[in-house]
């Protein structure tokens, strides 16, 4: 699956950007990567296709609203 269908307008306001919903958005991967810093964490947990992103932030996952089980979460809990 191609993950660079989401690419941002040149006359987009990045300021603008709803980051909470985008966070969700399993094709925005690309965008997240390169704005981390804007990233909504409790949205990304949701997001499957973010699993290496979390893993980077294991202490910015929300553990309660993860949809990610086995290995994800039990690095989570070995940090807390």
């Amino acid at each position: 699956m191609d993950y660079d269908i989401l690419n941002l307008r040149s006359w987009i306001d990045k300021d603008k950007i709803n980051w909470g919903s985008l966070s969700l958005n399993p094709n925005a991967i690309h965008l997240l990567e390169k704005n981390v810093d804007k990233i909504y964490w409790d949205g990304l947990s949701k997001n499957p296709n973010a699993i290496h992103l979390l893993e980077q932030k294991l202490n910015k996952i929300n553990n309660s609203i993860c949809v990610f089980g086995g290995h994800l979460l039990g690095k989570i809990n070995k940090i807390n």
